[in-house]
């Protein structure tokens, strides 16, 4: 009597392999890219630069306080996607989604007219508008290298021009409103703020607004 086994059909051992497409893989690949981006913790938003990513995660630069294996999220064309940190080294971050993203779709956003050339990034912050000749004091609860989202009760209209500061700002920041819903007021920079400036900002004043309470010579001298 033979003793050899019968050979399984083709295909059986592996019936419960996963089949891992060819755009799959590349996808798994990190693809080098530098592309500012919000990141947002249980600490407040903060800016960074995604330096590459692929389906599974990304690697950051920011000036955010975070630890390994705490939750964030990252903006990504238009959408906040869940990542934990998995290793920090100097202002380098790096993190894996909760579920796998398709990179290529993200990558392609780029340019599209709905998204925004800088990340908005929620604050809570004192500021401080000279218009003229009247000094304004407010709350600032978003910024961007390009603009400001400001609360006040005062006076001001469309197309006024001012100059900002704000607590901890080494400098004033020339502007006019653009847009007045209610007690909110948007400005508009007449010169984008310098992405590491504002990063190295956020991480020290624009998380909180105890941290933002710290004085500032522009800030108490808001003056054309």
């Amino acid at each position: 009597m033979s003793t050899k086994a019968k050979r399984a059909p083709r295909g059986a051992a592996n019936a419960d392999a996963v089949v891992v497409t060819e755009e799959e893989l590349r996808q798994r690949r990190p693809i080098s890219v530098y592309r500012a981006a919000k990141l947002a913790s249980g600490r407040g938003e903060h800016l960074c630069v995604v330096k590459s990513i692929s389906s599974r995660g990304f690697v950051a630069e920011s000036h955010a306080r975070v630890a390994p294996g705490e939750r964030v999220r990252i903006e990504l064309d238009d959408r906040m996607i869940a990542a934990t940190i998995n290793a920090l080294e100097a202002r380098g971050i790096a993190a894996a989604f909760d579920e796998t993203i398709d990179v290529q779709a993200w990558l392609g956003a780029e340019g599209t007219q709905h998204r925004r050339t800088a990340p908005r990034i929620a604050i809570d912050a004192r500021a401080r508008l000279q218009i003229g000749s009247q000094l304004l004091f407010v709350r600032a609860r978003d910024i961007s290298q390009e603009g400001l989202g400001v609360e006040t009760q005062d006076m001001v209209m469309e197309g006024d021009e001012l100059i900002v500061g704000l607590r901890g700002w080494h400098g004033l920041i020339p502007g006019a409103i653009t847009r007045i819903d209610g007690d909110f007021a948007g400005i508009h920079f007449l010169q984008p703020l310098s992405f590491q400036a504002l990063s190295e900002w956020l991480g020290s004043y624009g998380g909180s607004a105890s941290a933002a309470t710290s004085g500032s010579a522009a800030y108490e001298s808001a003056r054309p």
